[in-house]
């Protein structure tokens, strides 16, 4: 009180001007981050993580984590997402959990991975929704329960998430914790294949070269692993396998629709047009 009444009375004093200290902002702290200075918004965010800022918290322990503006420090990055996990920041309890998960900063314990991670995915963060799933298809970190992996991954795939659309569409291509389905396969492929996730165009392909839920087409398959041996070398031996077995009209054709896929926004809108002349199609 009688702070505020002497700040008051200096108030009206002429032309005195007050240097207040300024206050760090997470606006101000994180355009810093933005532009990558990392030492200006280490020092902001340290001040609002100090005064509790979960947000602040999550960040700083980043900067930790990466070993940006700071030295490298796992440990430090641990507590702040603690801090900020204690706070209901859930991106920062999914961190934490990783953090349990690899053993980094904290001694590996998967059951506490487990526990914070699925505590964010049942909370929405899916990102969290997605490792989770990850966790219990491949058994690290849970048992495998494909049951499990389907529910959570199922959760992150209808949400948008490009890798978990892959995820979804290999087991119901391979039957595991679903009903094998090569439609539903299809179907989470094409979702996928239409963010450019290399995986589902890649199996696209071999759906199409195996007559898998669709009608044998060998041009649409040389297309589909064209598009993935120009962004991924060590995938490049499907797309050369199948020329051979392609005529010249046909690979002519491949080609074309490879180029058009290759520009196109959404692949499975060129998929579903009627066949470019010389399909392939098995007769």
């Amino acid at each position: 009180m009688q702070n505020r009444t002497l700040l008051a009375a200096l108030a009206l004093v002429p032309g005195l001007v007050l240097a207040l200290p300024a206050r760090a902002d997470l606006s101000g702290a994180m355009a810093a981050y933005v532009r990558a200075d990392y030492a200006s918004a280490q020092r902001q965010l340290l001040e609002l993580a100090q005064q509790g800022e979960s947000a602040a918290q999550l960040y700083l322990g980043r900067l930790y984590q990466e070993g940006r503006g700071v030295g490298q420090d796992y440990a430090e990055a641990a507590r702040w997402y603690g801090l900020a996990s204690a706070g209901g920041n859930l991106p920062a309890r999914y961190s934490l959990g990783s953090l349990y998960f690899q053993g980094r900063g904290v001694a590996r314990n998967h059951t506490e991975a487990l526990a914070l991670i699925r505590s964010a995915a049942e909370q929405g963060l899916l990102q969290a929704q997605f490792e989770l799933g990850s966790m219990y298809a491949s058994g690290q970190g849970a048992v495998r329960d494909f049951r499990e992996a389907v529910r959570w991954t199922r959760m992150a795939a209808e949400r948008g998430d490009a890798q978990a659309q892959f995820n979804l569409g290999v087991f119901y291509r391979n039957g595991q914790g679903v009903a094998q389905s090569y439609q539903e396969a299809l179907y989470w492929y094409r979702r996928a294949a239409d963010q450019g996730e290399l995986g589902a165009i890649y199996n696209l392909g071999w759906m199409y070269a195996g007559a898998l839920g669709v009608r044998q087409d060998r041009v649409r398959a040389y297309a589909l692993f064209s598009v993935v041996a120009e962004r991924d070398e060590a995938r490049q031996s499907a797309r050369d396998a199948l020329a051979p077995r392609l005529t010249l009209q046909e690979l002519h054709s491949a080609q074309q629709l490879a180029a058009r896929l290759n520009g196109a926004g959404t692949i499975s809108k060129l998929l579903e047009q009627p066949a470019v002349s010389g399909s392939g199609a098995a007769r």
